[in-house]
């Protein structure tokens, strides 16, 4: 019977839950999550589900996974999670069904409630069935709640992952939406945004800098 030592292993978790909030792939993601899935079978004697753990490395890590890696089900009780499930399901047709209920709620929760990723979510789900034009307005309706959001509100119960982790990946989607659509203000104000949070920050999110500057000085937004 194999013996884990949970530190090291939580450790990694922790390690990954940060850098799939920045939208950056962590090396061995599948490897941090099977070692993980095995620590919580082990202690948790088959009562907890390993999603109720890894549930923040599944969302906000939903595209930047393999096909078929992620170990969810349909039947998972956060909504965000029912969702990727759905979104990973290979049937775009029950998809697109949970996609709008969920988009449903979402929409009808009120302004200043503090925004837990989903909208977030929903543009990266709605990119993933090929419609750009509504993962655009899912990120401009982001921006309009921004201002009520705390910094540190925690996004999942378990892992290092607070609100404002997401806002340099979510402006910088949310600015190559609006280019590509010509919508040239929004996207000056996004990719000035990715600029402003992640001057100065570490090597990992420095492509993503760059990629902001680049389309500034094409947009004359510089």
């Amino acid at each position: 019977t194999r013996t884990l030592s949970p530190l090291p292993v939580v450790q990694r978790y922790f390690w990954a839950s940060g850098r799939i909030a920045l939208g950056v792939v962590p090396d061995s993601l599948v490897a941090i999550e099977h070692a993980l899935a095995d620590l919580v079978a082990t202690q948790g004697a088959g009562r907890v589900r390993p999603s109720a753990v890894l549930g923040s490395l599944y969302i906000w890590g939903m595209t930047l996974h393999p096909p078929g890696t992620l170990a969810l089900d349909t039947t998972e009780r956060d909504p965000r999670l029912r969702l990727t499930a759905f979104m990973t399901s290979g049937n775009p047709g029950r998809a697109r069904l949970e996609l709008a209920r969920f988009d449903t709620t979402v929409l009808a929760t009120p302004i200043e409630t503090p925004e837990n990723g989903s909208l977030l979510l929903s543009a990266e789900s709605h990119l993933m069935l090929g419609d750009s034009a509504v993962a655009l307005e899912r990120l401009v309706e982001f921006e309009r709640r921004w201002v009520y959001q705390p910094l540190i509100t925690q996004l999942w119960p378990q892992g290092l992952m607070i609100s404002s982790m997401l806002w340099g990946r979510t402006w910088l989607l949310m600015g190559d939406l609006a280019a590509a659509r010509g919508q040239n203000d929004v996207a000056v104000r996004a990719y000035r945004r990715v600029v402003g949070m992640w001057t100065g920050g570490d090597a990992e999110v420095q492509p993503g800098v760059t990629r902001a500057r680049e389309a500034l000085q094409r947009l004359g937004g510089s």
